[in-house]
């Protein structure tokens, strides 16, 4: 089966990469339909149709059958919300609706478009059996990694993990629980899991090893190099054992 990502930029262009078997691939650029210089509400409102509208033509199900309404519906709910909603929560929203398709290939990218430079808290989380951790921390904030996340602003973590599920493409029950805490430091991310909006940092809550919990304010800050799938990491705490061989060679693909 064929697959494919649409990834939005905003009002000017969004790529589409169509997936194929076997790992070809091929790509292709397209214009969206708001004129140069439109709004922002305007822009984001024709770049939601054009995404749906790329859907309906390329995917390799619903180029032969309608939308599911529930994905027409969302699109609709979010073309209201744009005025509210922070341009890095339209695109994480708009990631909202390729969770509709049903398929972990069909997304949209919530860092990296082309008129939204967005923004991340300088933490990066990974979900363990026994809680959600930072697993590293930007220069600065390294005292941090070890720390378990109890909240962001006032939504628990446990709650966090649910409202994540429908967000996240996937092709099976356990892909959000890989891709989501990647994407938690992301600022759209954080302001649709909790609702509310963010200007120069938020809150978060997390217990430390030797088990105080403290609130801390973090702010927002560019987002480091994405390279590739995110995964786990070596452990970066002093003191920490030898890295064990599945750890050693990340990077690599096997």
């Amino acid at each position: 089966m064929a697959s494919f990502v649409l990834c939005a930029a905003r009002f000017v262009t969004i790529t589409s990469i169509a997936i194929l078997p076997y790992s070809l691939s091929s790509q292709q650029t397209a214009h969206a339909y708001a004129a140069p210089g439109a709004d922002r509400v305007t822009g984001w409102r024709s770049d939601i149709t054009f995404w749906l509208d790329q859907v309906q033509k390329q995917h390799y199900v619903y180029k032969s059958k309608p939308l599911p309404p529930a994905l027409i519906k969302a699109a609709d709910d979010l073309k209201a919300n744009v005025p509210r909603y922070s341009d890095d929560r339209v695109l994480f929203e708009m990631q909202r609706l390729a969770a509709y398709v049903g398929d972990g290939h069909t997304y949209v990218l919530p860092l990296g478009a082309e008129h939204v430079r967005g923004s991340v808290i300088p933490l990066r989380f990974y979900l363990f059996s026994d809680g959600m951790f930072v697993i590293d921390a930007q220069p600065g904030y390294e005292k941090w990694i070890g720390s378990k996340l109890e909240a962001i602003d006032k939504t628990p973590t446990a709650r966090i993990i649910e409202l994540m599920k429908p967000a996240i493409s996937a092709d099976n029950p356990f892909m959000y629980k890989w891709i989501g805490p990647p994407f938690l430091n992301i600022r759209g991310v954080i302001e649709a899991m909790t609702d509310a909006s963010y200007t120069d940092g938020v809150p978060v809550t997390l217990m430390n090893r030797a088990g105080h919990v403290q609130t801390e304010k973090f702010p927002f800050v560019p987002p480091p190099r994405m390279e590739g799938v995110p995964k786990l990491i070596a452990s970066r705490l002093p003191g920490a054992p030898p890295v064990p061989r599945w750890l050693t060679r990340i990077r690599r693909n096997f």
